[in-house]
C-alpha cells in the first residue's frame, strides 16, 4: 500500500513539471459490428462505454507523445439467419476489451488537436459462440478535440472520437480531465 502511494505521489509531481499531462476520461459510445459468420444487425442501437487513463508529455514542436490504457465495454444485439429457414436466432453479445495506445498528438493552437492512437486490443471476455469475431488484436484510436482550461494545470477535455477495431467500429463523445501543464 505505501509503494502504490508513494508511487501516485511521484506521478502527481512529475506531471507539474512544464509539458506533462495525465488524463483520465470516460466515453458513452455507439458501436457498428461489420458483418461476418452470416451475421446481421439486428433492429437496436447498441450503446457502450469506455474509460481509460493516458499520459503525454510535450516535445519542442506542436507534437504531444505517450501512451494509455483503456477498457470498453459494449452490449451487442445480434441476430444469425438460418440456413434456406425463414427463422433466425438472437443473442446479445457482450464485449470487454483492454487496450493499450501509443499516443501521438498533434496540437493546432487555441488547444485545439488531432489525436492518431494504434491500439493493441485484448478482448477478456471471448467465448467461441460469439456470433461476433475476437476483438483481440490491433486497433486505431481517431479523435479531433479540444482543451478547456478550468484553472491553472486543469482542463476539460472534450474529444469526439472513433474506435476502429477487427471487426467493429465505435463512435463516442469522450470527456476528461486532464491534469498537468499544457504545451505553449
Amino acid at each position: 500500500m505505501k509503494k502504490t502511494l508513494l508511487t501516485l505521489l511521484v506521478l502527481g509531481m512529475t506531471t507539474l513539471l512544464f509539458g506533462q499531462e495525465v488524463k483520465i476520461s470516460v466515453s458513452p459510445t455507439i458501436i457498428h459490428a461489420n458483418r461476418n459468420k452470416s451475421v446481421f444487425p439486428f433492429d437496436y442501437v447498441p450503446f457502450g462505454v469506455n474509460s481509460g487513463i493516458e499520459y503525454l508529455f510535450a516535445l519542442k514542436t506542436h507534437w504531444q507523445l505517450g501512451f494509455g490504457i483503456g477498457y470498453q465495454y459494449s452490449k451487442i444485439q445480434m441476430a444469425k439467419v438460418a440456413e434456406l429457414r425463414a427463422d433466425y436466432s438472437s443473442r446479445t453479445d457482450k464485449v470487454s476489451l483492454i487496450s493499450f495506445s501509443l499516443k501521438s498528438v498533434y496540437n493546432f493552437g487555441k488547444d485545439f488537436y488531432l489525436s492518431l492512437d494504434p491500439t493493441f486490443n485484448f478482448q477478456v471476455n471471448y467465448r467461441s459462440q460469439q456470433y461476433l469475431d475476437n476483438q483481440t488484436g490491433l486497433g486505431l484510436i481517431v479523435g479531433v478535440g479540444k482543451d478547456i482550461e478550468i484553472k491553472k494545470a486543469l482542463f476539460l477535455n472534450v474529444e469526439p472520437r472513433f474506435w476502429i477495431e477487427k471487426s467493429m467500429t465505435v463512435a463516442g463523445l469522450n470527456l476528461g480531465l486532464v491534469f498537468g501543464h499544457k504545451h505553449d
